[in-house]
């Protein structure tokens, strides 16, 4: 490694050691590190981190302070422990190829996600079946949803942000699935109680219709 490079990623570490164990922004990591190196060589730095099981990259809303926070998450970086690092080491290649093109979207709507079909793309151009892309997921860590782009719903996969993970996201996540299936219950109960009234006016109908 160049001694600029070396130098890049030991000021990398550094800020990761000093800053917030669960993650920080990575454009903080940029800024604090703009004066130092250009940003594209801190950019290919931080990927050969991520890539050589050092660090990892999450996803998660910044902290109001950043001066980031918008109401959209961002992309995080922090260290990754023995036992995470080993978990990714042990990953198949063909969702470690995934998460690495994961890692790279950088959009500001969808970090972290990619359409399913962008994925078989690029995942075929390295020689992975479509079959085999179709229904990759990696344990809390990548999976599948659907996400409105140009108003269509579309199949992606993403890099589950960090939030979804909590006890507080998941109680709120059940209570609203369990509200909503409260609500069709009552509305396909309502339904069937309309299509009865409907069918016991129509005999009523018919009865008259006869009579006459």
């Amino acid at each position: 490694m160049k001694p600029q490079v070396s130098q890049i990623a030991k000021s990398v570490l550094a800020l990761l050691r000093e800053g917030n164990p669960e993650g920080t922004p990575q454009e903080i990591i940029a800024q604090q590190l703009e004066n130092q190196s250009p940003p594209e060589l801190i950019r290919d730095v931080i990927s050969h981190l991520l890539d050589s099981y050092v660090i990892d990259l999450i996803i998660d809303y910044p902290p109001k302070e950043s001066g980031l926070y918008g109401g959209r998450p961002v992309r995080h970086l922090r260290l990754l422990t023995d036992e995470a690092s080993q978990s990714l080491r042990e990953l198949a290649p063909i969702a470690w190829a995934l998460l690495k093109i994961l890692r790279q979207v950088n959009d500001l709507k969808f970090p972290g996600e990619i359409p399913v079909e962008d994925a078989k793309a690029m995942l075929g151009k390295e020689g992975f079946d479509d079959e085999d892309v179709e229904w990759l997921w990696i344990e809390n860590r990548v999976d599948r949803i659907r996400t409105t782009r140009a108003g269509e719903l579309v199949p992606s996969f993403r890099i589950i942000p960090e939030y979804e993970k909590t006890e507080e996201f998941k109680r709120a996540e059940e209570k609203a699935n369990q509200e909503w299936e409260e609500w069709d219950a009552l509305k396909r109960k309502m339904i069937e109680g309309r299509e009865k009234e409907d069918e016991v006016r129509e005999r009523r109908r018919q009865k008259r219709k006869k009579a006459t």
